[in-house]
C-alpha cells in the first residue's frame, strides 16, 4: 500500500507541474497576442482619425473638398444634392445638423445628422 501512495504522490505531483508548465507558456503567448491585438486596435484608431475605417468618416473626408475637417453647405450640397430639386431639402437639413449655427458641419453634427437620416429610413421600411 504504500508502495501505491508513493506512485500515486509522484504521478499527482508531475501532473501538477505539468499544468504549471502549461499555463505558463499560455500566459507567455496569451501576453504576445493581446499586444498585438492592442497595436492592432491602435493602428484601427489612427486609420479612423484618417477616414480609413469608418465608411461615414470616409464620406465625410469625401465630401470636405477644402480639407478643414468642416463642411460648408457648398461641399454638403455637392454631393449629397446632386439634383436641383433636392437642394433645397439638403439645405434644411444641413441647417438643421448645424447645431452650433456658425455656417460649418464638424464630423461630430454631420454624423448625427446622417443618423436622424436612418432612423428615418428604418421608420418608413417599417410603415410599408
Amino acid at each position: 500500500m504504500r508502495i501505491f501512495n508513493m506512485i500515486f504522490f509522484l504521478l499527482f505531483s508531475m501532473m501538477i507541474v505539468e499544468q504549471v508548465g502549461f499555463s505558463a507558456k499560455k500566459d507567455k503567448s496569451a501576453d504576445k497576442s493581446s499586444k498585438a491585438k492592442k497595436d492592432k486596435s491602435a493602428d484601427k484608431s489612427k486609420k479612423g482619425k484618417q477616414g480609413k475605417g469608418d465608411p461615414l468618416k470616409k464620406k465625410f473626408v469625401k465630401m470636405d473638398t477644402n480639407k478643414d475637417e468642416n463642411l460648408t453647405l457648398e461641399e454638403f450640397l455637392k454631393l449629397m444634392a446632386k439634383k436641383e430639386d433636392k437642394k433645397e431639402a439638403m439645405t434644411k437639413k444641413y441647417q438643421k445638423g448645424d447645431a452650433d449655427k456658425n455656417k460649418l458641419l464638424s464630423f461630430d453634427e454631420y454624423k448625427v445628422l446622417m443618423a436622424k437620416k436612418g432612423k428615418k429610413k428604418s421608420a418608413e421600411k417599417k410603415e410599408s
